[in-house]
């Protein structure tokens, strides 16, 4: 995650999480998407700069909802291997819930693997969330944020499967 501020842009990263999916590969170019299920905890979420890391998880509610998670909302078909293939699910942070979509790149690396990479933009404010302050004030977070994300699936059992 990338969050712009009044001195610095900076970075967070998730270290730990789990994320599952249930795709059927239709053909070359088309899967089916019938599950994803994230979850990550606020914890786990690590700056280089530990003054903003706890400043972070205070925002995020750590303590009262310690997990973000995303859930696809509707099973749906896309095409593999495209730009901007909309993903619709629902995304908690800090005990809000809100319905999002976002571009994503869903290619199958080979006939078991599945890359799926993106970024989403949010705001914090939709989550009900005060942007981290440090140094009295002094460094501001603004409400604007982006999630990057790249994950690499295995197949692990047949929900990848090619018809």
């Amino acid at each position: 995650m990338q969050a712009l501020s009044s001195i610095h842009d900076w970075e967070v990263e998730a270290e730990k999480f789990s994320c599952e999916t249930s795709v059927e590969k239709i053909d070359a170019t088309t899967a089916a998407i019938h599950r994803i299920d994230f979850t990550c905890n606020a914890e786990d979420i690590k700056s280089h700069k530990r003054i903003m890391e706890n400043k972070m998880h205070e925002a995020l509610k750590e303590k009262e909802f310690p997990q973000i998670t995303f859930k696809l909302k509707n099973p749906e078909n896309i095409h593999t291997g495209v730009e901007n293939v909309m993903v619709k699910g629902k995304l908690t942070i800090a005990g809000k819930t809100k319905e999002v979509q976002f571009p994503s790149v869903v290619r199958f690396t080979n006939e078991t693997n599945l890359s799926v990479t993106g970024e989403i933009p949010l705001k914090l404010s939709d989550f009900n969330i005060e942007p981290p302050t440090a140094m009295m004030g002094a460094l501001k977070t603004g409400y604007d944020i982006k999630i990057k994300y790249n994950f690499e699936f295995y197949k692990t059992s047949d929900n990848i499967s090619k018809k």
